[in-house]
């Protein structure tokens, strides 16, 4: 996860731009390593427009390191910015929940 988060900081600082789809990647990574508030930070950026994927990765990052309030904190803000949550950010957020 660390070779991802450096590569997406190598893009942000070169003349590419950066996109959902790098963003998306290197939220997936952070979902793996359970490095749940780096996922955080990571979709706070502004520079992207996430989309659920982007959510769901994040509430799995969450559910990996057992916080059950931040997966349901991101299931509400996936309503507020219009996206329609999936079967698979439900089932995070419930997963998350279930080891509360």
């Amino acid at each position: 996860w660390d070779v991802a988060i450096a590569l997406l900081q190598d893009l942000r600082r070169s003349a590419l731009e950066l996109d959902r789809i790098s963003s998306n990647a290197a939220l997936s990574a952070c979902e793996k390593a359970a490095q749940w508030p780096l996922a955080l930070h990571l979709l706070q950026l502004k520079e992207v427009e996430h989309d659920a994927i982007s959510f769901n990765a994040c509430i799995s990052a969450c559910e990996k390191g057992l916080q059950w309030q931040h997966a349901l904190g991101l299931l509400q803000q996936i309503t507020r910015e219009q996206l329609s949550p999936t079967q698979i950010s439900y089932n995070g957020v419930i997963t998350a929940c279930s080891h509360s």
